[in-house]
């Protein structure tokens, strides 16, 4: 992943967002140490991950997958659990999350109240 983040600072990148399918200990190791190489190899970027969070597809178990906000190449928190909307507060200026955790709205109830 290192070698990503390189390539897409040298391309202007001051940002990362991105979507995942990879269980913890997946097929090259602990997800978030490849998201903070990534964060690192850019300068210190910021990353969003949305990590799949269940069991659907046999072949893997996301069940206990984490979506992750990394700055600066350090982990800054995650969530793992059931599927939800996951929400920050984002400043655009310095593309920094002022949050110190995702605000959880579980899909299940905003299934249940429509």
């Amino acid at each position: 992943f290192a070698e990503h983040g390189e390539r897409i600072a040298k391309e202007g990148a001051e940002l990362v967002i991105g979507g995942a399918c990879w269980p913890p200990g997946g097929h090259a190791g602990p997800p978030e140490e490849a998201w903070k190489r990534l964060s690192k190899a850019a300068g210190g970027i910021t990353v969003l991950v949305s990590n799949q969070t269940s069991a659907a597809n046999s072949a893997m178990d996301c069940s206990r997958a984490q979506s992750a906000v990394i700055e600066q190449g350090k982990l800054r928190f995650t969530y793992e659990g059931a599927e939800a909307v996951l929400l920050i507060d984002f400043d655009e200026q310095s593309k920094r999350v002022n949050s110190d955790s995702f605000e959880v709205h579980a899909l299940q109830q905003i299934w249940a109240e429509k």
